[in-house]
């Protein structure tokens, strides 16, 4: 299952989004969208979780969190 993720801090690493969603499951993937210059993030990304009700359970505990003083914001991702 694809989620968004989204009012990140622009210093998150992949590796720290990972960490945070792994509480809940198998992270597959992470793809944070970068600046240009490929130093910061651009505040939001993706996370591909294997499993549904895993997926869910991020979703449902992540969204609206604070995480690196930010209030997350954690979503299904829409397609096409």
């Amino acid at each position: 299952m694809n989620i968004y993720i989204g009012n990140l801090h622009p210093d998150i690493s992949e590796k720290e989004v990972i960490r945070l969603f792994e509480a809940f499951g198998s992270v597959e993937s992470v793809n944070l969208i970068m600046e240009k210059n490929g130093n910061r993030s651009k505040g939001f990304g993706f996370v591909t979780m294997g499993h549904y009700d895993e997926a869910q359970k991020a979703m449902q505990a992540l969204d609206n969190t604070k995480y690196m003083a930010r209030c997350i914001e954690v979503s299904e991702a829409m397609s096409g």
